[in-house]
């Protein structure tokens, strides 16, 4: 009888001894999924915050010789303009720097500028640039001249709301409503263009100065709100109607 319990406690014993085995081992398998889940999870949150932040200077330069030859010119011209071979000392000098001019520098492809945060003046006139996307993080911007490019589409140009003073004198311009949000210009530089439509205009009461020649325009109507106005230039355009100016 004695016996018979025996061999039945060691039954019971190994039973629990198996259970508490493949409990554990579940366990264990549940903790390692978590961890893979978490860790699957934190690689594609920083891949989603690396992939909605701009690339440093840096790291197009150490590119450099693998990038496309309209991107390979550009980060040549901003290692020429920094004077250093270095792309750790050009980055260290572009990313603090306030004024950025690269007149007729022959640049289609904005992107290496696109981390350059601390500009406050880019002067980009006489290049070949046609889409202006990678200035849109450049929000500290008050000044920016794209003169004599290839430019019809404004809407990155939306967030810089800090601007001032914009110039995009002789491009492809037509639609002008991604303007409409930039209220604190003051200078506004439109000359020879495609412009037909004026209204997103009418937003921008702190205008001082607008030059409009040589355009498509026949409606004054949507500057009659520009009260502020001081200079305003027109010829060259379709205009038989001056009395919206009257105010």
């Amino acid at each position: 009888m004695i016996k018979s319990k025996q061999k039945s406690l060691k039954q019971v014993y190994g039973a629990l001894i198996s259970l508490t085995a493949l409990t554990i081992a579940t366990v264990g398998s549940l903790l390692t999924a978590d961890i893979e889940t978490a860790v699957a999870q934190s690689s594609r949150e920083s891949r989603s915050q690396a992939s909605n932040s701009p690339k440093s200077f840096q790291d197009w330069c150490l590119e450099k010789d693998n990038l496309a030859s309209e991107t390979k010119l550009t980060v040549e011209v901003l290692l020429e303009f920094t004077g250093e071979e270095s792309c750790d000392l050009a980055n260290l000098i572009l990313t603090n720097l306030k004024v950025l001019s690269l007149n007729a520098r022959n640049i289609s492809d904005l992107r290496p500028l696109s981390s350059l945060t601390s500009l406050t003046r880019l002067n980009l006139n006489l290049n070949k640039i046609s889409d202006l996307s990678p200035l849109s993080s450049l929000t500290n911007l008050t000044l920016l001249s794209l003169g004599g490019n290839q430019i019809s589409d404004l809407s990155p140009l939306k967030s810089l709301i800090k601007l001032n003073r914009l110039i995009l004198i002789n491009n492809r311009i037509s639609d002008l409503r991604p303007l409409s949000s930039l209220i604190n210009l003051s200078e506004l530089y439109l000359n020879s263009n495609l412009i037909s439509d004026l209204s997103p205009l009418s937003s921008l009461t702190n205008l001082t100065e607008l030059y409009l020649n040589r355009n498509r325009i026949s409606d004054l109507s949507p500057l009659s709100s520009l009260i502020n106005l001081r200079e305003l230039y027109l010829n060259r355009n379709r205009i038989s109607d001056l009395s919206p100016l009257s105010s």
